[in-house]
C-alpha cells in the first residue's frame, strides 16, 4: 500500500455530485476503451518492433500510477469539479473522433493497396513476368539482358518454368529431355539453353528455357506431370501499361506508409495525455464518490495497491475487514455520523465501506 494524494477539490451540491457520478462512470468506459483501441491499433502496427512503447511522459501506465501527482496545470484546485470533468470529456471525444479519421483513412488507402495488388497479382506464380524480371536482376544472374534471354524465331521460343527450390538439382538434370519418351525422341528443348532468372522468398526458382515451338504443348504436358508451372513471357505490347500500374501500387504504398507513420504519431501524445487524463478521472471519481457516501467536508486519505490477480479476492477481505467501521455518512437510524474520516482506495471491488477505483493496465499498454 502506497500513498496516492487527491488534492482538496472542493465541494458542491448533492444533486451536482450524483450528476458527476453517472457522467464519469460513463466516461471512465469510454475513454478506457479509447486508450485500448489507441493502444491496439500502435501495437498491431509496430509489429516489426521498430517503434518505441506507448509511455505517459516517459513512463509506463504502472509508473505513473506509482509516481502520480495531481496535475495543477491541466486541473487547478480551484476550479469545479465539474468543470475538471468537461475538460476531460471534450478531450475525450475530441480523441475518439481523431481516431476515428484516421483509422479510417489509413483503411481507404490499405484497401486500394491490396486491390491493386490482388489485380496484379500477388506471388510469383500469378504476377505478370514483365513485372517480376528486372532487366537489373536478370543480367546479375545472367549476364545477359532481357532482349538476349528472350529469344523469338520463326521456329524457337523462350518460356520461363517455375519450380520449388526443391525441384531444382531434378529439373536440371532432366530439362533437356522434356516432352521426350521411347516412342518420340526428339529433342523438344535446345541443348543448354537453361538459365536462373530469380529466386523469390516464397521457395520458388525461376528459369527460362529454349524450346521448338510446334512441341509447346507437348513440354506444357511434360511440365504438368512434373509439377512446373510454364509460363510464357508477355513483354512488350502491355508493358507501358503495367508500368503504369506499378506506378500507381508504388504511389499508394508511399501513401499507406505515410498514412500509417501519421497515425503511430498521433498514437504517442494523444494515449500520454488520455491515460494522465484517465488517472486523473479516477481520482475525481473516488473523490465524489467519497463525498456522497460520507458527506461534504470530510477528509480524505488515498491509497494506492498493486495486488497480482491471484491475491485480488483476499485483498479485498482484508481492506473489507480492515475498514469494516466506516460505513458511510449515515447510521443505522438515518441520523449524519459525528466520523469525517474516510479510507478511499484506488484498487478494490463494488460494495464495499470505502470508495475505490479500478485501474488495470494490462491491455493499455503496447
Amino acid at each position: 500500500m502506497k500513498s496516492f494524494p487527491i488534492p482538496n477539490l472542493g465541494d458542491c451540491t448533492l444533486e451536482t455530485l450524483m450528476h458527476l457520478s453517472d457522467d464519469m462512470a460513463k466516461m471512465d468506459g469510454t475513454l478506457r476503451s479509447l486508450l485500448e483501441k489507441i493502444a491496439k491499433t500502435y501495437h498491431d502496427m509496430s509489429l516489426d518492433g521498430s517503434n518505441a512503447k506507448l509511455t505517459i511522459n516517459g513512463q509506463s501506465l504502472s509508473q505513473l500510477l506509482e509516481d502520480f501527482h495531481w496535475d495543477e496545470t491541466r486541473f487547478p484546485v480551484k476550479s469545479a469539479l465539474n468543470e475538471h470533468k468537461n475538460t476531460i470529456q471534450q478531450d475525450m471525444k475530441h480523441g475518439e473522433n481523431e481516431m476515428k479519421k484516421m483509422i479510417q483513412k489509413y483503411q481507404d488507402v490499405h484497401s486500394n493497396v491490396i486491390a491493386l495488388k490482388r489485380k496484379r497479382g500477388t506471388n510469383i506464380l500469378t504476377t505478370p513476368l514483365s513485372l517480376l524480371l528486372k532487366e537489373e536482376e536478370v543480367m546479375k544472374n545472367t549476364g545477359m539482358t532481357l532482349k538476349q534471354v528472350f529469344v523469338e524465331t520463326e521456329y524457337l521460343q523462350t518460356v520461363v518454368l517455375i519450380l520449388s527450390s526443391s525441384q531444382e538439382k531434378e529439373f536440371l538434370a532432366k530439362y533437356k529431355n522434356l516432352g521426350c519418351d521411347e516412342e518420340d525422341k526428339v529433342v523438344k528443348v535446345v541443348p543448354e539453353s537453361c538459365r536462373r532468372l530469380l529466386v523469390d522468398g516464397d521457395g520458388y526458382t525461376l528459369y527460362s528455357v529454349v524450346v521448338l515451338k510446334k512441341y509447346l504443348k507437348k513440354i506444357q504436358e511434360a511440365c504438368r506431370e512434373n509439377r512446373y508451372t510454364l509460363r510464357v513471357y508477355e513483354g512488350g505490347e502491355n508493358s507501358a501499361k503495367k508500368e503504369e500500374d506499378e506506378v500507381v501500387l508504388a504511389e499508394n504504398e508511399a501513401k499507406e506508409k505515410k498514412v500509417k507513420s501519421d497515425l503511430l504519431q498521433w498514437c504517442r501524445p494523444n494515449y500520454a495525455e488520455l491515460a494522465s487524463e484517465w488517472v486523473h478521472l479516477k481520482c475525481l471519481r473516488v473523490y465524489t464518490e467519497s463525498l456522497l457516501r460520507y458527506g461534504l467536508h470530510t477528509t480524505l486519505y488515498t491509497f494506492i495497491l498493486f495486488p497480482k490477480v491471484k491475491v485480488v479476492a483476499k485483498l479485498q477481505k482484508g481492506l473489507e475487514t480492515l475498514f469494516a467501521g466506516l460505513g458511510g455518512s449515515v447510521d443505522a437510524y438515518g441520523a449524519m455520523k459525528d466520523d469525517n474520516l474516510v479510507i478511499s482506495a484506488v484498487a478494490g471491488s463494488e460494495s464495499t465501506s470505502y470508495t475505490y477505483a479500478c485501474v488495470s493496465v494490462e491491455r493499455l499498454s503496447a
